[in-house]
């Protein structure tokens, strides 16, 4: 394995990282097929990686004959409508601001008319090591209703992974084929707030059990 070539891991199914997000507004998603472009060094940023993103983000818009919103909360308009759109932005950010620096993409929005396709949000594990096969990559999921569009979607990255001479391994993951419940019971579980009224909860309970202690010695 050459060192110097990219590791790509390509994801299906859901996990208990990340909430299933609702693409409409209004169901959550019943799909998600995630690239895991991993980083070559840990030290590496994202400019490194933008390139290959963008052209597997092209690959999938045609395959689906989609067209494309780029979130991008930064503009004045808060979305972009194609990456030529997205990268004259880009220029004229850098131009004016020496220090501008390309930032990894958080959401795209892959339309048929009116219609959501699929939804891409970013799951930054670039910081974050231990837990494979997503520790120091940049992770995209793409959330969509339709087993035919998670399929397209999947045969678009594949395909596109096959013909970059910049990926050494490709490699696949199959996770659970839907969300379970219980994720978010432990997900509480492990959160601070948790905790922090466990913690409270046993504070008030200790002191009620004095007062009434003091209340029967009296």
């Amino acid at each position: 394995m050459n060192k110097s070539k990219l590791i790509c891991v390509i994801c299906r199914g859901f996990n208990k990282f990340f909430d299933a997000p609702k693409a409409d507004g209004r169901t959550p998603v019943t799909f998600r097929t995630a690239i895991v472009i991993k980083k070559r060094d840990f030290y590496d940023e994202w400019d490194v990686y933008d390139a290959l993103f963008w052209r597997i983000i092209q690959r999938i818009t045609i395959d689906l004959n989609a067209s494309i919103r780029i979130i991008c909360p930064e503009s004045e308009t808060g979305e972009m409508q194609s990456l030529e759109e997205l990268r004259t932005w880009q220029k004229k950010q850098a131009a004016s601001d020496p220090e501008f620096g390309i930032d990894v993409p958080t959401e795209i929005r892959f339309m048929k008319g009116t219609s959501i396709l699929c939804l891409m949000t970013l799951e930054d594990w670039s910081d974050i090591g231990k837990v494979e096969p997503y520790s120091c990559s940049y992770t995209f999921s793409f959330y969509s209703y339709e087993k035919e569009i998670d399929e397209s979607i999947n045969g678009s990255i594949k395909a596109q992974l096959s013909n970059e001479e910049e990926v050494g391994e490709i490699r696949t993951a199959q996770e659970c084929t839907s969300p379970q419940w219980y994720w978010s019971i432990f997900a509480m579980i492990k959160s601070d707030k948790f905790l922090i009224c466990v913690g409270f909860s046993v504070l008030v309970v200790i002191a009620l059990v004095m007062i009434y202690q003091r209340c029967v010695s009296m």
